[in-house]
């Protein structure tokens, strides 16, 4: 993932309300922004979470039939 890419990434998710952000002085001139997951943002996350989680289980059980195909041949 190239650099710029996460913080596009960063940015949309602030834009549609799942993270909200602040920025902190850090020394004398830097700034640092910081992060925060908003509730609308864990709700997300679970519902991505659910959806990998469905995916995953799916090609656990092709893999496992095939598996089991090459086995028995």
């Amino acid at each position: 993932m190239l650099e710029g890419t996460l913080y596009l990434i960063l940015y949309k998710l602030v834009e549609l309300g799942y993270l909200s952000t602040y920025s902190k002085t850090v020394g004398i001139k830097r700034m640092r922004k910081y992060y925060h997951l908003e509730p609308s943002g864990q709700e997300y996350l679970n519902r991505i979470l659910n959806e990998y989680d469905e995916i995953t289980k799916g090609i656990a059980m092709i893999l496992d039939r095939e598996v089991q195909n090459y086995e028995q041949d």
